[in-house]
Order: C-alpha cells, then structure tokens, then sequence
C-alpha cells in the first residue's frame, strides 16, 4: 500500500473535484454551493499533498506545500459556513462572512511568503522515509493560531451535526449522521499528528478525508443529499465518449450509453436483461478475467481495437454487477503500429534496419545452437554501386537500393530474414539452412538480380550483385554472431576480388 500513497491521493482529489463540479453546476440545493467550495478546498490540499509525496527535492516539497494551502486555508471557513447553513438553514451573515475569512486569508499570504518570515514554519527540512522525502517541519507562531482556528471550525460542524442527528433519534439512516461520520475522522487523525503520537513525518490527514468523500457519497445518494443520483447517471451515461456497458452479477446486461450502442449493435432496448453471453463480442468481453484489457474486433474486413476497464459493482461487499467502460483505440494503435516499423525497419530499402536485423539473427542463432538446428548467413553487396550514383544520381540509386532489397525479399521464405546491413550491402539470415542450400538460394538471388532492368527517367538500370555465404554448420555453442558475420564478409570479398557477380561460400 506503501507504495502507492500518491496514487491514493490524487484518487481522493479526483473524487472530491468530481463531487465539487457536480454539485456546482448540476445540483439545485440549499447546500450546494457551499459544499462544491469544500470538496475544492479539499481536492487542493489532497492533491497538492500528492504531488509532494513525489518531490525529489526540498525545493519541490516547499513549493507544493505553498499549493497545499490554497485548500487548507480555506478548508475550515467552507465548513463553518456549510455547518451555519445546515444548521439555520440560510445564509451567513455578511460580516460574519468577512470574519470568518480573515484568518484563512492571513494564513494562505503568510504560507505563501514563508520563506521571508519563518512564521508558519521555522524551519522544513526533509527525511527519507521508505520511497519518500517527507517534510520535517518546525511549527512557527501563526501554525498554532490556525490550528486553533481550524478545531473550532470543525468542533462547531461536528456539535451542529450531532444535534441534527440527536434530534432524529439517532438514527443511522439520515444526512446528519453520516455527515457528522465524514468529519470525525479527519479531525481526529489531525489531531494525533499535531501531537506527534505517531513517530513518522507522514501526514494521514489527507488520507483520512476519503472518509469524508464516502460519508457524503452515501448522503448524496442514499439520502437524496445534494439528489446527485440521476444526474450522475445523465451526465456519465448520456455525454462521455467512453463506451458503458453494465451488467448485473448474473451477467444479464442492464444498461448501457449511446457510445456503447453505437460500437456494439446488440447492445439495445430488446436485449436488456439477456445474458451477455449471448453475443458473440459480449462473450469475449465477459470472458475477460483482467481489471484492464484491450478486444481486436473485425467488421467488413476492418480490425478495430478497444480498450476496456473493469470496475465491480458492489453493495455491502456483495458483489453486484460489473461496468466495463471502454473506448476505440484503433488509431493509436496504427500509430504504435507505424512508429515500432519507423524504428525497426529501414526507410529506404523498406527491410529491417540493421538493429533489428542483428537483433533477430541473435535469436535465430540461440534458437539454434539449443535445439541443435542449421543456420546460414548471406552478405550481399551491389556492384560498382558508386558507379550507379556517379552516372545516374544518388535518386536512381535510392531506387536500386529499394529494388535490390524487394526482389532479395520476393526469393526468401516467411520465415528468412533479410536487412540493410549498411549502405548498398544487405544480409540475410537463413534459418534451418545448411551451407549447400544457402548457396543455391543465393545463386538463385544473384541471377534474379542480374536479369532485372529498372527504370529511372529515361534510363534503364542494370546491376549485379556479389554474395558471401557461411553457416553454423557442425559448430554449434562455439560461435558468436559477429564470427559468422566476418565469415560471410570474407567469403563477400572473395567474390569480389574474384570479378564480382559471384557467389562465394566460406570454407
């Protein structure tokens, strides 16, 4: 758990944001506005703590400590003034609006100029802790004044909520007691690390207020508090581009959004309450056990990707149903797709670069020496290929180097590799091929290459090609990769020297 604490945080903040856009601009109540400006408040000190878990540096830990109290400061005025609502059921007065503020704007200027007075902290140094570098902070004068400040704020929230939910006879199934519940427990864990009782740096507070995120989860949708139960559905179902589909513990499909119909046409208003089971594409995705996967799906001869999440439905810890929201992904994958050939293949000769090329002849070459296989290596190298550049262009000899390298290709098997092992020279790596057979494959290349005319402008091409040719032979686990490249290159000179257009084997 330890190891995901920022993660946590910035799940909290995320929740909070959500809950503070929601009832700001969605919900009609009397609370509303002033219960969107807390959840802010909140998000802001959880976040910002979030981030300060991640610093790697005191430099970084002070600045967002500067951010964590733009929330913090101004946390305890929101609630005083939820709680007065809550209480009277209207407004605070105006001037004791302006009261209640001026202490929280002192301290978010005093926060923020620290550094000048030493007022808030005297001193923030850091501490290894784990993972972490946490603050160690030394408490200056104004930190108790608010502290002060703050219990009052939530001493007040917490004696209003109470009163409420004593005057309901106690009982558990009202706004006031799970408000009251979501308050306790921040304030009581701030409260123990005010008093250093835990020996660690590590703030819980922020951590605790996930307590306070669920208390009002189930008021505002059990209780109708803040009646944000259909208009998260509205918003979440009836706007997002994500697909939704939902299904119950039985895998009936109960619901779904427009998205979700538009990719999958069985998802519709007649098979609502069908098991999921039931469709072909639904049986791939239910058959999926991850919390995240990714659904090739083919349609009229088109591949399209999806990426699904997984989140449980649960009530009481039973679980309940599954939502899988899920998105077209297609594109990124195309350009995954097209990126990873960029990086593995040579953009001239449209064949592996030589990378990827000596990358996978180390494999064919371990996979080889294990299983007791052949393996063979062709170098082959155009002819007087400076000539072709000196009398035509480097264009005309762009495009030999292309035709060379596709005709190479058009000769070998799937299962042979072929690369640009560096300007007009190529290799070929012939796996189960013994020394007799590769010399005939490249007798067969050397002559496909001799006959071919290729066209540039108004010229006619013709070129030959030279090829070296080794194998593994009976030499295997006594030979690296590079010795048989040396092989081939010397058998490749001897091609050469003999008059080139020439097959030459190593012996």
């Amino acid at each position: 758990m330890y190891d995901y604490l920022p993660q946590i945080l910035f799940t909290i903040g995320f929740i909070l944001m959500a809950l503070f856009f929601y009832s700001l601009f969605k919900l009609r109540n009397r609370l509303a506005p002033m219960f969107s400006l807390m959840c802010l408040a909140i998000a802001v000190y959880v976040l910002g703590y979030g981030f300060e878990l991640t610093s790697a540096d005191l430099e970084q830990i002070k600045f967002f400590l500067k951010v964590e109290y733009f929330g913090a400061s101004v946390f305890p005025a929101f609630w005083l003034l939820l709680s007065y609502k809550f209480r009277y059921n209207k407004p605070c007065p105006f001037g004791m609006r302006v009261l209640i503020f001026v202490i929280p704007a002192l301290t978010l200027l005093i926060t923020s100029t620290n550094e000048y007075h030493h007022l808030y902290y005297a001193d923030i140094t850091v501490v290894e802790q784990g993972r972490y570098l946490l603050a160690q902070l030394t408490r200056g004068p104004w930190y108790y004044v608010f502290a002060v400040y703050s219990y009052i704020a939530l001493l007040f929230g917490t004696f209003v909520f109470f009163m409420s939910w004593r005057q309901a006879s106690y009982s558990f199934r009202t706004q006031s007691f799970w408000m009251l519940l979501g308050s306790v427990l921040p304030a009581l864990v701030n409260f123990i690390y005010l008093l250093k009782v835990i020996p660690s740096e590590l703030d819980l507070t922020a951590f605790a207020f996930l307590t306070l995120a669920i208390a009002y989860f189930i008021a505002l949708f059990k209780y109708d508090f803040l009646e944000l139960k259909e208009i998260v559905r509205g918003h979440a179902f009836g706007q997002i581009n994500e697909g939704i589909i939902v299904v119950d513990e039985d895998d009936r499909i109960i619901d779904y959004n427009n998205a979700g119909q538009k990719t999958f046409n069985w998802l519709n208003a007649y098979n609502i309450g069908k098991s999921i089971f039931s469709f072909d594409e639904g049986r791939e995705i239910r058959g999926n056990a991850e919390s995240s996967f990714e659904l090739e799906i083919s349609r009229e001869g088109r591949r399209k990707f999806f990426e699904f999440r997984v989140t449980a439905l649960k009530e009481k810890s039973r679980m309940v149903g599954s939502i899988y929201i899920f998105q077209d992904i297609s594109k990124q994958k195309q350009v995954m797709d097209e990126l990873n050939h960029m990086a593995t293949h040579d953009g001239l000769s449209s064949i592996f670069n030589r990378r990827k090329l000596l990358e996978e002849a180390e494999k064919e070459l371990s996979r080889a020496v294990r299983y007791g296989g052949d393996i063979s290596i062709l170098m082959i190298d155009i002819d007087r290929f400076k000539q072709v550049n000196d009398g035509y262009g480097h264009l005309a000899g762009d495009k030999v180097i292309h035709y060379v390298a596709q005709s190479c290709r058009e000769r070998l098997r799937r299962t042979d590799i072929i690369g640009r092992y560096g300007g007009e020279e190529f290799a070929v790596i012939l796996p189960e091929t013994d020394r007799e057979n590769a010399r005939i494959v490249a007798e067969e290349i050397r002559k496909r290459i001799a006959e071919i005319i290729i066209r540039f402008e108004a010229s006619s091409i013709k070129v030959t090609i030279s090829i070296g040719v080794t194998s593994v032979a009976d030499r295997h686990g006594q030979i690296t990769l590079q010795e048989l490249v040396n092989e081939a290159d010397k058998a490749l000179y001897t091609a050469k020297s003999s008059g080139r257009n020439q097959v030459s084997v190593f012996q």
